[in-house]
């Protein structure tokens, strides 16, 4: 492999290609669609729980709350606590009486919320 212990031209020439391949096929797998990579998207297929790429919080469990920015397992928890125990959101304010969600919390959630009525559920509307 090396002549009296130095590499020589070709194999030196083999290294830099192997090197080149293996940063350029790591490059590609990076920016291939559905690498779950920075700026990646989510996007929730819970039916009645999603409404315009919105989740809606009078009909979302405990594990999909958690997709919206700001909100883990134990607020997610909160909301449906809240949810079952008080009836359902008329006004995202109302998310303002969960213990854990302030005003920033809450208005990091305005594009990503709906409390409306399932349209299935509604009898209309």
């Amino acid at each position: 492999m090396t002549h009296g212990g130095r590499w020589t031209a070709t194999h030196r020439y083999l290294l830099a290609v192997t090197a080149i391949f293996v940063i350029v096929a790591v490059a590609l797998w990076l920016t291939a669609p559905g690498h779950s990579g920075p700026g990646y998207r989510v996007t929730v297929e819970r039916g009645a729980s999603e409404r315009d790429g919105k989740i809606n919080i009078n009909a979302a469990d405990a594990d999909t709350l958690t997709l919206l920015p700001g909100i883990g397992p134990v607020l997610g928890q909160r909301i449906v606590d809240y949810r079952e125990a008080h009836g359902p959101f008329t006004d995202p304010e109302q998310l303002l009486q969960v213990q854990g969600i302030g005003p920033k919390t809450l208005a990091g959630l305005q594009d990503y919320i709906t409390w409306e009525e399932n349209d299935e559920n509604s009898g209309g509307g």
